[in-house]
């Protein structure tokens, strides 16, 4: 009887915690689940990953991204996107100068955590598959790469959400004696939760 007794009492204050656990949680979405849409503009930071004296590229230019995909739940989807690096401005040395465009099509996955009513931590991973357009038709280069990014997410109302993100591709190649690129943008995004 004792040892049910301690059972119970022990059973009441796992319940009671738990309790007091979600209640100091923020709310799940009233559409966790469901497709979405967005689109972002931002800054892209690129220079020559191997830059030789007297060569550098700098994109800090402007880029934009659209993008849809589905949330699984209040925690995880997968997301489509395309992204446009804007132009770069390479000066010669070993590397012939000009510019280079960049864009891409990705794949990925998404990821939020809560962490405050209409606030989450917002986490990405997936590969983009990219093209360089160079203004020297040698050097145009394309590929894979898998790339990260960490941001916040403000919830504006039920179906609309703000998103500021930087994301990290690192190095991309340009077909002229394996010359490469480095990328990372900082975004803003407005997207929507059907």
């Amino acid at each position: 009887m004792k040892k049910n007794f301690s059972t119970v009492i022990l059973l009441a204050s796992l319940m009671a915690s738990s309790t007091a656990f979600a209640a100091g949680q923020p709310a799940p979405a009233e559409n966790a689940s469901g497709p979405f849409i967005g689109a972002g503009i931002g800054y892209a930071i690129g220079d020559r990953a191997d830059a030789p004296a007297g060569g550098q590229a700098s994109s800090d230019k402007a880029a934009f991204n659209l993008y849809g995909g589905y949330n699984i739940n209040e925690n995880f989807g997968v997301k489509l996107g395309y992204r446009n690096f804007g132009k770069a401005t390479i000066s010669p040395a070993v590397l012939p100068g000009g510019t280079a465009r960049t864009q891409g099509v990705s794949l990925s996955a998404v990821g939020s955590y809560a962490i405050a009513p209409d606030w989450a931590l917002v986490g990405e991973a997936g590969v983009m598959r990219y093209t360089i357009r160079h203004s020297g038709t040698t050097s145009n280069g394309k590929g894979n790469k898998f790339f990260g990014a960490l941001g916040v997410k403000y919830s504006l109302d039920k179906n609309i959400d703000l998103i500021a993100d930087y994301t990290r591709y690192g190095k991309v190649g340009l077909n002229f004696d394996d010359r490469q690129l480095k990328l990372d943008t900082l975004g803003l995004n407005l997207q929507y939760r059907f």
